[in-house]
């Protein structure tokens, strides 16, 4: 069995990138932005979304326009703070999640 293991192990080094490749590092750390990208702009689609369904309950409610305009502008005023603190949020709650739990106290 030994003999597989040191086989298998050397393949796996063999297919792996160098410990300092900054070719590597550059593509990693391109994938993580992109993915970021990708997380504002669906929430700056569902914050658009949001704003247009509020425009539309107001027209189709035929509300004042300074209700449908005060209206508008809370939903952007929560859709701008939710994409500015979501990542402090998902943060905190993933290091509430991953903390130990305390310890019982006799």
């Amino acid at each position: 069995m030994a003999e597989i293991d040191q086989r298998l192990a050397a393949l796996l080094r063999a297919g792996a990138p160098p410990l300092h490749d900054p070719i590597f590092r550059l593509r990693v750390l391109e994938r993580r932005e992109r993915q970021r990208f990708q997380r504002r702009m669906a929430l700056a689609l569902v914050a658009g979304g949001a704003a247009i369904v509020v425009a539309w309950y107001g027209y189709a409610t035929r509300a004042d326009s300074a209700h449908r305009i005060g209206v508008l502008l809370l939903y952007m005023i929560m859709a701008a703070s939710a994409f500015m603190h979501a990542p402090v949020v998902a943060y905190f709650v993933r290091r509430f999640l991953d903390a130990p739990a305390h310890p019982q106290r006799s």
